[in-house]
């Protein structure tokens, strides 16, 4: 009997990866990320997401990576930037090698046409993508309104204690979160001009700094989630407490998977 003599397993070949930016604004925090070819590069585009929004409100995840090639975009990614930042609620810029996409809410037709005009100017070529929602969201100009403090109370007591869960280690909702967050778009749309805190929550596993950027993208999910369901974006701020406020056991999967949550509140001072 022969026997192939059969080399160590190869892996698999890796597709390459490709540089790219993406910068998302949530309830006044920046966050960057992407592949960049070298630190100058993203030293120059983060610098002015730092100059836009402030120091303390930019989230960097950009990775330096010095396979990907330099593309031109990447001299425009700060003039992009600037133009997207003006006026746009929710704002969200996609750059990659051939376009740039723009989303978020503007108040009218006049204000996204300029926009999309100032982030044409600066993208050297790229093909401008349209993603920007007119009055979607936006902050108008109406005085909100002012709800009778018992109205307010009865809010509180019916969204405090809806809970919507997450699955381990990500912003994506479970089946059940999904239904307590349409229970609560219709809570509180019946109470008009009342604003309510999103406060995100983790489990204990993992390091503490990582799991309190989750606890945010798990509350920035759920705020975008209600304003798809009608609910208006200047009501809702979010906070994260990652996995300082624990309801249940850590040392248990049941515990863990409760802490994986949502609360919604009033918020404090109105």
């Amino acid at each position: 009997m022969r026997l192939a003599l059969l080399g160590p397993p190869q892996e698999a070949a890796k597709t390459p990866e490709k540089p790219f930016l993406t910068l998302n604004v949530e309830g006044g925090t920046a966050t960057l990320t992407g592949i960049l070819p070298d630190d100058d590069t993203k030293s120059r585009i983060t610098g002015q997401a730092v100059r836009v929004y402030g120091r303390a409100n930019v989230v960097d995840r950009v990775r330096v990576e010095s396979s990907v090639a330099r593309e031109p975009w990447m001299k425009a990614a700060p003039s992009i930037i600037t133009s997207a930042a003006r006026n746009v609620q929710n704002a969200r810029v996609e750059i990659d090698k051939d376009s740039v996409r723009v989303s978020g809410n503007v108040t009218s037709q006049k204000v996204k046409n300029k926009i999309l005009r100032s982030v044409a100017g600066a993208s050297r070529g790229l093909k401008v993508q349209d993603g920007l929602i007119v009055g979607n969201g936006a902050v108008m100009a109406a005085a909100p309104v002012k709800a009778p403090a018992g109205t307010v109370k009865a809010l509180d007591q019916k969204i405090t204690g809806k809970l919507s869960r997450f699955n381990f280690n990500t912003a994506a909702m479970t089946p059940q979160g999904i239904k307590v967050l349409d229970e609560v778009a219709v809570i509180i749309n019946g109470t008009p001009g009342v604003p309510v805190d999103i406060s995100g929550h983790t489990c204990s596993m993992g390091p503490s700094d990582y799991n309190l950027s989750l606890g945010k993208r798990r509350a920035d999910a759920a705020r975008r989630y209600l304003i798809e369901k009608g609910v208006r974006a200047e009501r809702l701020t979010t906070i994260s407490y990652g996995e300082t406020r624990p309801i249940a056991d850590n040392e248990t999967r049941e515990g863990r998977q409760i802490n994986r949550r949502t609360e919604f509140h009033v918020k404090k001072g109105e």
